[in-house]
């Protein structure tokens, strides 16, 4: 499974205070910590910038590439004309994230992207926003490849990111996302997910967060956008453990609101 490092995005305080600061030594920190920690991609965005988005992704961009043996990026910004600028300065082959259903977005994307060789991510998002259930992902989803694939881009280089939603407000919404990967996963198309939205709001986030990596390992998600010592984490919990339990009833729908879940961490229960 390809791990994205998430962790320098501007909608993080420090981030944002370092990009504006051009404090590229904390910044190339945080990207050799991720890769150290197993990143293979280390997501660079901006956005958050405004005006100054496109002057500083480029920046940030040369400094990581430069300091962290040429650690290839993904791209991660909302306008179409940046992320063309960027893609010129990659060393090697970058993601894109990300490209949506939305018509006038896709369409620009679609233009830009056209013949060049890079992996792409589609949110499976259209012009009536995030769908509400599984079916209306795996339609936006399947839209999507079609359109990518009758513009010439390589059906294996677009992953599908079904998007999930906090379960702190939408209970269902991890269940949602699994069963879209999984269903995917069937018809051989590849996916990814910024698995971290999950827990949103809610307390012990780790412990939420590398339950539901695990939940997408199994369902065969073939990406994740995460911090990168989440997997590490996968790799020495207790998955019989009550913490590990708990959090998996939460993300699966069988503890609505995660009440037990709350419940368990204000008696001391957890140990996130």
């Amino acid at each position: 499974m390809l791990i994205i490092g998430e962790r320098i995005n501007s909608s993080r305080k420090p981030i944002a205070s370092a990009i504006a600061a051009k404090d590229s030594g904390f910044l190339v920190g945080e990207a050799r910590a991720q890769k150290d920690k197993g990143a293979d991609f280390i997501d660079v965005n901006c956005a958050i910038m405004l005006d100054g988005e496109r002057e500083s992704l480029l920046w940030l961009m040369v400094e990581i590439q430069s300091a962290v043996d040429n650690v290839p990026i993904s791209i991660d910004s909302p306008n179409p004309e940046i992320i063309n600028e960027a893609i010129k300065i990659h060393k090697g082959k970058p993601f894109i994230n990300s490209v949506t259903a939305e018509t006038d977005k896709m369409r620009r994307m679609l233009g830009i992207l056209n013949k060049k060789d890079v992996f792409l991510i589609a949110l499976t998002v259209n012009d009536k926003g995030i769908p509400a259930d599984t079916a209306d992902r795996l339609k936006i989803a399947r839209d999507m490849v079609n359109a990518m694939t009758a513009a010439g881009m390589d059906r294996d280089n677009i992953y599908v990111d079904p998007l999930v939603k906090p379960i702190s407000s939408e209970p269902e919404q991890a269940k949602y996302f699994l069963e879209t990967v999984k269903s995917l996963k069937k018809e051989k198309i590849k996916t990814i997910g910024g698995l971290s939205n999950v827990s949103y709001g809610l307390p012990a986030r780790e412990i939420l967060n590398t339950a539901f990596l695990f939940l997408a390992k199994e369902a065969g998600i073939d990406a994740a956008i995460i911090d990168p010592s989440v997997e590490r984490r996968l790799s020495i919990v207790d998955l019989q453990s009550e913490a590990f339990g708990l959090a998996k009833k939460a993300l699966l729908g069988d503890d609505v609101y995660c009440m037990n879940y709350i419940k368990a961490f204000r008696a001391g229960k957890l140990n996130g």
